[in-house]
């Protein structure tokens, strides 16, 4: 009897220490929680359209029979009765004047190249760097056919590496090359036999050597009386380039990108309002636009929205049909997950911790996604700046009993 007394005893006591420890377990995992950080992210409503570049622009014409060569970069700003081309009598001749301003770009980079003697072996790593970042730069010019930056930067860029070879003493100086090309570009002016004559630009403005015969057509004028039917008829017609042509001067600061989108899309835009524009051709840039205008008629359930712009960016390329990217809206705000806001008392918010307490801080939704929102980050001078969500606070996203000053193990 003794015996299953003790037995029995034993049972209740090792029962008690199980339930114990399993409202402990228990009482533990009520006290678990999962924390995430805020930090700061952004989104951006966007619409992908064609986008067609209107600009002001004069036909530079020729009337000398020959050989037309010039020397202006794309996009070369001109005054009135610059020098814009020469014309020769065959293409021998315009061969030794492209090979007479490769001359005169070469030495105009070995001149560049010249350093003094202050500079050190420790200054290579600063001009490694900038080698580097001309590399990358000249990348990304030529993914985005950006002509004439990645020109300007691969000048610089040879400028650099001359720089180099002379700071770790792979030679004094360029002088010996800089004598065989002044002797070479001496002989190769006194070989040409002459010009027939000179084209100059009766205009002021930026050289464009490119043309496709809308130049005449799709000009600032026509949005006065342009509709959706007319700029249609426009695009299928046959273009014209007339054939005395050397090029085109952009007369005008202001340029415009007309964009024929649907109606349904139309409606989040607002005219005089602005937006940002990226041009596929020239990703590196984003500009800002104005919407000057919405074309539209009855019978269609196409618009046209009307941008203009009086940005001037070096290397853009103004190619008349391009796809774009329209960012209608740009959100930024504090990313936190959904499941971390809550309502407590009629505020919405988060619980955060800080050190071993549990606070709560206020939010303001500003974009809901389908797994995160993006809440309003305030500022020092907001009224409710103590008590809102802050950057790099500890969000708690999951968690059992959280109430504000909730002391945490």
């Amino acid at each position: 009897m003794k015996k299953v007394l003790q037995k029995t005893i034993l049972a209740l006591f090792c029962a008690f220490i199980i339930i114990y420890f399993l409202v402990q377990l228990i009482a533990s995992l009520g006290n678990t929680i999962t924390v995430s950080q805020s930090v700061l992210a952004s989104y951006e409503q966007t619409d992908d359209v064609t986008g067609y570049i209107l600009r002001s622009e004069k036909i530079i014409t020729n009337d000398i029979p020959g050989i037309v060569y010039t020397s202006l970069e794309e996009g070369a700003r001109v005054k009135k009765g610059e020098l814009v081309a020469r014309v020769y009598a065959d293409s021998a001749e315009k061969n030794i004047q492209e090979r007479i301003l490769e001359i005169d770009n070469r030495l105009e980079i070995l001149a560049d190249s010249q350093i003094d003697t202050s500079y050190i072996t420790s200054d290579v790593s600063n001009l490694d760097n900038t080698i580097y970042s001309l590399i990358c730069r000249i990348r990304a010019d030529v993914e985005t056919n950006s002509i004439g930056s990645a020109v300007k930067n691969r000048n610089e860029l040879l400028t650099s590496l001359n720089k180099r070879q002379i700071i770790i003493k792979s030679v004094d100086d360029f002088s010996d090359e800089i004598r065989r090309l002044k002797s070479e570009k001496a002989y190769l002016e006194s070989s040409l036999t002459g010009e027939l004559g000179r084209v100059f630009t009766p205009y002021s403005g930026y050289y464009s050597l490119s043309l496709d015969g809308w130049e005449n057509i799709l000009t600032p004028t026509l949005l006065d009386t342009l509709t959706v039917d007319g700029f249609s008829d426009i695009l299928n017609s046959e273009p014209y380039i007339e054939p005395d042509a050397v090029g085109k001067v952009f007369t005008d600061f202001v340029w415009y990108t007309l964009c024929p989108v649907d109606k349904s899309v139309s409606v989040d835009y607002t005219v005089g309002d602005y937006y940002s524009i990226e041009y596929y051709l020239t990703s590196s840039h984003t500009f800002s636009v104005k919407l000057d205008k919405i074309i539209s008629q009855t019978d269609s359930d196409t618009v046209i929205l009307v941008f203009s712009s009086n940005e001037i960016p070096d290397g853009f390329r103004y190619t008349r049909k391009q796809s774009v990217r329209i960012i209608k809206k740009r959100f930024e705000g504090l990313r936190v997950n959904k499941e971390a806001v809550r309502m407590v008392d009629g505020e919405q918010g988060v619980y955060v911790v800080l050190g071993n307490t549990v606070r709560f801080r206020k939010t303001q939704i500003i974009y809901t996604s389908d797994d995160y929102y993006l809440v309003k980050q305030s500022k020092s001078t907001d009224a409710d700046y103590a008590s809102s969500l802050m950057l790099y606070d500890k969000v708690i996203t999951g968690g059992k009993n959280l109430y504000d000053g909730k002391i945490i193990d």
